[in-house]
């Protein structure tokens, strides 16, 4: 399948990869959304639990719970609302408040734009994006709407007024520390199993030939799990992964779809910008968009291995040794060094870029306040533990499960993250601060699960972090529909950013020079999101 058709097929889905279930009780009306093609009879469960449970004990009774999935349940006496976004990959809920003080809530960011609603860029939101790569919660790029952050959940009073409960993803309780390693191979037995009783068929595993991919393929595998291995290639050495992945074929002896991303066009990425619910600064969601669409016979699920480097590895862009481990739990500063080590500009890039500096200081110390907190609630008790309770509620909810729900739009499924879920959550969360950092500053528990099942090649194998060849997606075409774009006057993005500057960085990406090419994805998929999302909001009103 060729590239024009794998987009075509990517467009004709948009991101419909959830399912809505619908359920009615006595006093109130439930939806909750899960992936694709999920186990009907679960899901089922699922729904009359938090019926049941409502109904005996009320909004307090729910509040105790913690469900993968989101949903929404209405009141139809009280006129109260309840949204709970899942932890992990449960899909995002955005609301706002009309006029009348009702308050609006939705899986749909464009379904909140009405007649009355103009679906303007936030400039504090849109610097904010240029920091993280993404937006965390509660902050969408749009003025006066907001979503619920990952594992909390949010009462809507009638009368104007919402209560937030929030829930740390990871809550540090260290429990037993003797054989860990035992305990984490009957763990991962219990995952995958579990895992393959929720498959609706034949699934999509993405593999990389990396320890976390590597994981999936094998335990799968060992489960009788049905799937295919997928993998992306890029043309030339030192952007391929594909020998890797030929490893974990030659043990799985499962079949093997490779496809190698080049000449990709604006459409094609316009197309991909419109399946994400917000935009995101990574460029890997172009070759796994690609990837999946082309695959010529029928899926029902894919399966990530997202969520083994948050979970299981070191934080991202960080050195720790046993000598570093502060652990006065003052995560101020650790948060403040963190936000700058992981943005998508330097500080020097981000204010040479933008024309109101004011805004600058404000979001950048909200912004390490709100770090700083996720680390005190989760119980950290050093800098380690702190950083990965960081990362764990937020770049991994918000940015790369965001990028393979959308990729997996592309065949309307959904798509699974063993390496994140709740019971891997848990195991780590019982691990003290010097066992997490022995198993996990070099993924080293996950590796021992490997060793005699895989070639020492993948066992040494670096992390690659799938960067991706600026050439195949940033030309001369995209570069002049970048420019277009930005100057169109559809927007107010040029309100906020330095025209000349923006023109240097993209003219100095178009010939080659080492730029900050997340930057200019990020801006490109900023707009032609916003400009979708504005068609979109127009159609509704007419």
């Amino acid at each position: 399948m060729d590239t024009q058709q794998t987009i075509d097929r990517f467009s004709e889905n948009g991101h419909e990869s959830e399912n809505i279930y619908v359920r009615k009780g006595m006093t109130a009306d439930l939806q909750l959304f899960a992936p694709g093609r999920a186990n009907r009879e679960s899901i089922r469960s699922r729904c009359d639990t938090l019926i049941s449970t409502y109904e005996q004990e009320g909004f307090d009774g729910l509040s105790s719970l913690s469900f993968e999935h989101s949903y929404i349940l209405r009141d139809r006496q009280s006129g109260r609302t309840m949204a709970w976004r899942g932890a992990v990959d449960g899909v995002p809920l955005f609301y706002r408040q009309t006029d009348s003080k009702e308050w609006i809530v939705s899986t749909d960011i464009s379904g909140l734009c009405s007649t009355s609603y103009t679906p303007d860029l936030d400039i504090s939101s849109v610097y904010q994006f240029l920091i993280f790569q993404y937006l965390p919660s509660p902050r969408t790029l749009l003025k006066g709407i907001a979503k619920v952050r990952p594992g909390c959940s949010i009462l809507f009073d009638r009368s104007g007024e919402l209560i937030e409960v929030e829930k740390p993803i990871l809550t540090y309780l260290p429990s037993e520390e003797s054989d860990v390693h035992d305990r984490c191979t009957e763990l991962l037995q219990t995952i995958y199993s579990d895992l393959k009783g929720v498959l609706a068929g034949k699934a999509g595993l993405f593999c990389s030939g990396g320890i976390d991919s590597t994981t999936n393929a094998i335990r799968c595998h060992q489960s009788d799990v049905d799937f295919v291995l997928l993998t992306a290639g890029f043309k030339g050495s030192e952007w391929d992964e594909v020998p890797y992945a030929e490893m974990v074929q030659n043990q799985t002896k499962r079949p093997h779809w490779i496809h190698r991303a080049e000449n990709v066009t604006p459409d094609h990425l316009d197309r991909i910008a419109r399946a994400l619910k917000e935009p995101i600064c990574d460029r890997s969601i172009i070759p796994s968009a690609l990837l999946v669409g082309s695959y010529p016979d029928d899926l029902t699920d894919l399966v990530s291995g997202e969520g083994g480097d948050e979970l299981w590895g070191p934080p991202r862009r960080w050195s720790f040794n046993s000598a570093n481990r502060r652990s006065d739990r003052e995560f101020h500063a650790l948060s403040r060094r963190y936000l700058e080590n992981a943005a998508c500009m330097t500080r020097d890039e981000r204010l040479s870029l933008f024309s109101d500096l004011e805004v600058a200081g404000s979001i950048e110390t909200n912004s390490v306040s709100a770090l700083s907190s996720i680390a005190t609630l989760s119980g950290a008790q050093d800098e380690f533990q702190a950083l990965k309770a960081i990362q764990t509620a937020t770049w991994l909810p918000e940015n790369v499960v965001a990028k393979d729900r959308a990729v997996a739009s592309i065949r309307g499924i959904g798509v699974h993250f063993p390496l994140a879920s709740a019971a891997a959550r848990n195991f780590i969360a019982g691990l003290s601060a010097d066992a997490h950092f022995t198993w996990c500053s070099d993924k080293t528990l996950l590796r021992s699960q490997l060793v005699g099942s895989v070639p020492d090649g993948i066992l040494e194998k670096r992390k690659h972090k799938f960067k991706v060849p600026p050439d195949i997606w940033f030309h001369k075409s995209t570069h002049e529909r970048l420019l277009d774009r930005f100057n169109s006057g559809t927007n107010n993005l040029d309100q906020m950013l330095v025209k000349a500057k923006l023109e240097n960085v993209a003219k100095r990406a178009l010939l080659g020079e080492a730029v900050n090419d997340r930057a200019i994805w990020g801006i490109y998929v900023l707009l032609a999101w916003h400009e979708n999302l504005v068609s979109a909001a127009r159609n509704r009103r007419n």
